[in-house]
């Protein structure tokens, strides 16, 4: 049994390149239908051929040997097997190649050992070392790389994976790069795009312009508009921040609105929400919640502050506390500190060791107290003193 296959297809091969020889084929039992050997460039059925030429539409299943010529290809449907590749203007159907497949539109599975180059498609493709189209719509996997214009459903890729509009599920081995991501993605060591939408996450770094969802990094991240949840094993930065914000080390931005905690310190311009850093934190306008190991400090705080360090401001507003030092120009609300000083005015109650304004509309409680606009002899006093 194995000798009379074999035997066939030696004979179905000797025949092809019989008839290849002449250009033409021979077509079983009537010319462009049934069992054909040669370049039919118009076929139904089962065709062998040595390499294609010139095809316009062949249906059913088509073998071929070698590369195909770089002439003008038409349509194949069905089954096609290339031992080099398959090339064809348009495909649809199963297509299995060793090499390379070239499509300018294809709809079904297409395999390739090597690679493949595909315009549209829409179905399943995959390459041994790489897989580049325009518009993919399916699930697509490249051992080596994925590249693509607008692709939509699963990409995969060994190194590396790019593409414009990139929709859907994708995982890189090293590298994820894109215009506008919609869906879930992770790369080995980093990961960048312009617009992004859904879950990510890098192995090292991850970078993007407009920045919405939950996002995770093993070292750094930086984005301009980002809102979500964000994660860094080091620092982030970005310009506006809104959201969920960690980072080992730091956290810095321009406005930044939410709960944010970094095991150093935290920096920025514009601060509202809770924030919490292991070290201190600084800012511009500080309005909320705010903790910081050993120092907090900007231009106005208002909201509670506390510190074990030192806090300074030009004006507080609400509850401000710190274990050696507070100093601001005006305050409003409680302030309490070992050394208490506001230059300018109080407003409310002061509580220190040490407390001293120039103008006090409130209470001060401390071991020595000074109030300027008290009269003389109830400027300093200890433990207790007031001015309404």
């Amino acid at each position: 049994m194995r000798k009379t296959y074999l035997g066939f297809v030696i004979a179905a091969l000797v025949a092809a390149l019989a008839v290849q020889a002449t250009a033409g084929s021979l077509d079983i039992p009537v010319r462009g239908a049934g069992l054909g050997f040669g370049n039919s460039r118009n076929f139904s059925g089962l065709r062998l051929n040595i390499r294609d030429a010139g095809l316009e539409t062949i249906r059913g299943v088509t073998v071929s040997v070698w590369a195909p010529k770089p002439s003008p290809l038409g349509r194949l449907s069905g089954l096609s097997v290339g031992v080099a590749g398959t090339r064809a203007t348009t495909g649809e159907g199963l297509t299995l190649n060793l090499g390379m497949c070239d499509f300018a539109s294809f709809n079904g599975l297409a395999v390739a050992g090597l690679g493949a180059v595909v315009g549209d498609m829409g179905g399943i493709g995959l390459g041994g070392l790489g897989f580049v189209g325009d518009e993919l719509d399916g699930l697509f996997a490249g051992g080596l790389g994925l590249a693509g214009d607008d692709i939509t459903g699963i990409g995969l890729a060994g190194l590396g994976l790019a593409g414009d509009d990139l929709t859907g599920i994708y995982a890189a081995g090293l590298g994820l790069a894109g215009d506008d991501f919609t869906g879930l993605g992770a790369a080995g060591l980093g990961l960048a795009g312009d617009d992004m939408t859904g879950i990510y996450a890098a192995g090292l770094g991850l970078a993007g312009d407009e920045m919405t969802g939950i996002y995770a990094a093993g070292l750094g991240m930086g984005g301009d508009d980002m809102s979500g949840v964000f994660a860094a094993g080091l620092g982030m930065g970005g310009n506006n921040m809104s959201g969920v914000f960690a980072a080992g080390l730091g956290v810095g931005g321009n406005d930044m609105t939410g709960l944010f905690a970094a095991g150093l310190g935290i920096g920025g311009n514009d601060l509202t929400g809770v924030f919490a850093a292991g070290l201190g934190m600084g800012g511009d306008d500080l309005t909320g919640l705010f903790a910081g190991g050993l120092g907090i400090g900007g231009d106005s705080i208002t909201g509670i502050a506390t510190t074990l360090g030192g806090m300074r401001a030009d004006r507080m507003t609400g509850v401000q506390v710190a274990g050696a030092y507070l100093r601001t120009r005006y305050a409003e609300g409680l302030i309490a500190g070992a050394y208490n000083r506001a230059d300018r005015a109080v407003t409310g109650l002061q509580i220190g060791v040490f407390n001293w304004t120039p103008n006090l509309q409130g209470v001060q409680i401390g071991l020595l107290n000074y109030a300027g606009n008290n009269p003389d002899g109830l400027k300093w006093l200890p433990g207790i003193n007031v001015h309404f």
